[in-house]
């Protein structure tokens, strides 16, 4: 479950940054938060966590599929459509758009 805790965790901390004060983001021009700073260390390590492992699923090049990230049951290597849609918002905030867009257009490529 680690794909999904990774993913779920980053939107969260991206959620309460927002609404609690005391909270900064950096969020860079493509759309990634880059930088998470809070009074709350432990909110802090969470982020940075749930960052580096929503990170180690993506597949940036090499790959016929072209760019995509791991949303699939564990160890499967894929990406289900159900998946990708609850976790393409805290990919988006990782700078990830461009992953998302190659997914669904996949998808919609091969609705018969």
């Amino acid at each position: 479950m680690k794909r999904y805790l990774g993913f779920a965790a980053a939107v969260s901390c991206a959620v309460v940054c927002t609404a609690c004060g005391g909270n900064t983001v950096e969020v860079l021009p493509r759309g990634e938060v880059s930088v998470f700073t809070s009074s709350d260390a432990g909110l802090e390590r969470a982020y940075s966590w749930a960052r580096e492992m929503a990170l180690s699923y993506v597949h940036d090049g090499g790959d016929p599929v072209g760019l995509w990230y791991e949303a699939a049951l564990p160890q499967r290597e894929a990406f289900c459509m159900r998946d990708v849609s609850h976790q393409s918002v805290g990919a988006h905030i990782l700078g990830l758009a461009a992953h998302n867009k190659n997914m669904f257009g996949r998808f919609v490529s091969n609705i018969s």
